[in-house]
């Protein structure tokens, strides 16, 4: 690439200040770029459409053609002197001495911040226990339970509503209180356990087409401000009761796990798929111990402007989520400075150790987490994806990956 003009301050504090020279050659060649895109779509008095001179188009449109050809030069050039210099910007530039003219050279300047250059913790800096695998018979049965749970179907019947059924119900509160949602048609399986404990203990042993009132009271810390405390009646009438039905256990049912054909072949499925999940927990347990290592660990200086941005961020998220407690902004400051430092230094380490040890994300495994994320909100991974919702979710996930696969592979260099 050839050379360009460009002299580099260091302005302390991961601040950087580049001084950028763009020949009078190229201010030429981007003003007749832009004469040449203006021409044919001016209409000037005395001149035939296209016909007109620059140095007359250049008259009646000064700024406007000032503006496109910085729009053109400032963006390359300034990428030239990045390479020219190996810097890396973090954040948005703030450009100055941006006065063009054409056939004059242009000298403007570029102030930005850099990343942070820092060594990465030694393999001993870190303290990990191996944890073992141990599969016991009562791990074994609750995955069985699990799946024999997701293959059962539920019949309808005329008796009482039992731990295990699912009962589709209508419930109002007397006297109606607007903040207490009504039910109607509403379904529920009774070993799901987010309805209130009220509602689950009325419910047992009614019929189809019972009514039943009953009381309840709500906790002073409960999720909605406006039932803290309230106490109310409600009116209760099942509509519909259904008992669970269990699978048969036979060859229809086994081939679901893997292909199996019996009982036995099952067996060894469930035993994997249990070692599978307790690996799954140690990994994460894993990965949670070596994060909150790095907090002590990762101790270097921050870019300003990306830190202060990411603080002022935090806050006014807390903001919202606290207006109405007590709680002043030094607090919530307080709190986003620590939790900021920390995420941002956690992602310059992750980002160096991604480069250093060429570790590739798993973008298959991205896809698939994105997709089942998208399942959970009821959208189309397809259609999200074209929305900048979707985009930041994308990009978010393959953060998360990038994340696990560092701590994986700093986990795996500690524990053999």
């Amino acid at each position: 690439m050839e050379s360009i003009n460009v002299s580099s301050e260091d302005l302390g504090k991961l601040k950087r200040k580049l001084s950028i020279t763009i020949p009078k050659e190229n201010v030429i060649a981007a003003y007749k770029k832009c004469y040449n895109a203006l021409k044919s779509k001016v209409n000037i008095p005395g001149f035939r459409k296209g016909q007109v001179p620059q140095s007359i188009i250049e008259k009646r449109y000064d700024k406007a053609m000032q503006q496109d050809t910085l729009e053109v030069l400032i963006p390359e050039f300034f990428d030239k002197a990045l390479k020219q210099e190996n810097l890396e910007p973090i954040g948005r530039p703030q450009f100055a001495d941006l006065d063009i003219k054409n056939k004059e050279p242009l000298t403007f300047s570029a102030a930005f911040e850099i990343g942070p250059e820092f060594d990465l913790p030694a393999s001993d800096s870190y303290k990990l226990e191996k944890k073992e695998v141990e599969i016991t018979k009562e791990d074994v049965d609750k995955q069985r339970e699990y799946h024999m749970n997701r293959s059962s179907k539920f019949e309808t019947t005329e008796e009482p509503v039992g731990d295990s059924d699912q009962v589709s119900f209508d419930s109002r509160s007397d006297p109606e209180n607007e903040n207490i949602e009504s039910k109607n048609d509403y379904s529920y399986n009774m070993d799901a356990g987010y309805l209130e404990l009220e509602y689950i203990e009325a419910l047992k042993g009614m019929i189809t087409g019972e009514e039943k009132t009953f009381e309840i009271s709500y906790p002073e810390d409960y999720r909605d401000k406006n039932l803290q405390g309230v106490t109310s009646k409600i009116i209760l009438t099942v509509k519909e009761v259904k008992k669970k039905v269990l699978p048969e256990l036979n060859e229809a049912f086994y081939k679901q796990f893997n292909e199996s054909k019996n009982e036995e072949d099952f067996e060894k499925y469930l035993d994997g798929e249990v070692k599978e999940l307790k690996n799954y927990e140690n990994k994460a347990e894993y990965r949670k111990e070596l994060r909150s290592q790095l907090e002590n660990l990762l101790t270097f200086e921050l870019p300003e402007q990306i830190l202060t941005e990411e603080v002022n961020y935090r806050v006014k998220q807390q903001k919202e989520q606290n207006k109405d407690e007590a709680v002043t902004d030094e607090m919530l400051k307080e709190k986003a400075e620590k939790e900021a430092t920390d995420n941002l230094r956690f992602s310059f380490f992750v980002q160096q150790l991604l480069d250093k040890e060429e570790l590739k994300v798993d973008e298959n495994e991205v896809g698939r987490r994105f997709q089942m994320n998208c399942m959970m909100m009821g959208m189309d991974p397809n259609e999200l994806v074209k929305q900048e919702y979707g985009k930041q979710l994308y990009q978010q996930t393959h953060g998360v990956i990038a994340e696990e696969t560092v701590l994986d592979f700093v986990t795996d260099k500690i524990i053999k």
